[in-house]
């Protein structure tokens, strides 16, 4: 789009080129996935982020909360340094 109004560059070679490396990973990552699922059956999930990480953490406990029906909890820190 920046390209498009020419306020800056075309990131479309850098796009396709990410795409292209999670097509080709695709198998490794949802047998990671799975691993990481098999791992964390029947634990409670503790997702702790701190500055960019954090709306990531909160994400994954939805995600986990919704899609997989598991407790998990989120937080941040500092907070968590003298909340939880």
């Amino acid at each position: 789009m920046a390209a498009a109004c020419r306020a800056g560059e075309s990131l479309r070679g850098e796009i396709q080129a990410a795409a292209d490396y999670i097509e080709s990973a695709r198998d490794g990552l949802v047998s990671r996935a799975a691993e990481i699922a098999d791992a964390l059956a029947d634990t409670t999930p503790l997702l702790y982020g701190a500055g960019l990480t954090t709306p990531i953490a909160y994400r994954w406990k939805t995600q986990m909360n919704e899609c997989s029906k598991l407790h998990a909890f989120a937080n941040l820190l500092p907070e968590l340094d003298h909340n939880e």
